[in-house]
């Protein structure tokens, strides 16, 4: 059994509401099972006066200095290193569903021009460098799994990418294993997406 228990912040100020959780677990493991944090910056959804310091602006891909982005990096490995050292199995960034690390990953919502946005492989640096962290915090061995997700939470019908022609069915089989840190191509002349440049974490 896995559970993914959903809202662990990143930092106090930066949670959508007060009433997100910190943590929870040990009946979890009493019951033989592991439980996964998610771990979250909810950028611009942090809206309203029902939040913790009201008075700390939402920011969002646009707002963001280079060394404010190496915060929040850092804030993701800070907790990353809580989760394992308070007993977690593994641990989720969430990187889906509007919020920042989804954020970056939108044209929609991340106008940069840096090496933080323009085209999708620089629009993913910064969930690459948030797990990257997370890797180093925790070490070898310990579960990191990047939510994303197509949808956002005030739009269904978003998309992160355009779906490939229909003659992708080997894009869709494509896998990365990081003993190897290589894709599977797909067919030359397909039309089908090119293969992403892995990033090791």
């Amino acid at each position: 059994m896995l559970g993914v228990r959903n809202g662990i912040g990143v930092g106090a100020s930066l949670l959508p509401t007060p009433t997100v959780p910190r943590v929870h677990g040990q009946e979890v493991h009493a019951a033989g099972g592991w439980i996964v944090p998610q771990l979250w910056h909810a950028g611009l959804e942090r809206k309203g006066e029902d939040v913790p310091d009201p008075a700390v602006a939402a920011v969002g891909p646009a707002d963001l200095t280079k060394p404010q982005i190496a915060e929040i990096v850092d804030a993701f490995a800070r907790s990353a290193a809580d989760a394992r050292r308070l007993g977690f199995d593994g641990l989720a960034p969430h990187g889906g569903h509007g919020y920042l690390i989804d954020q970056f990953l939108r044209a929609a919502t991340n106008p940069r021009t840096d090496a933080y946005g323009g085209d999708p492989a620089r629009r993913t640096r910064f969930a690459a460098e948030v797990v990257a962290a997370c890797r180093a915090a925790v070490g070898p061995g310990f579960p990191i799994f990047l939510r994303i997700s197509h949808s956002t939470v005030t739009d269904f019908d978003a998309r992160l990418a355009p779906p490939p022609p229909r003659n992708c069915s080997s894009f869709w089989s494509r896998w990365y294993t990081p003993a190897s840190t290589s894709w599977t191509a797909p067919p030359g002349g397909s039309g089908c997406p090119a293969s992403p440049t892995p990033v090791q974490a």
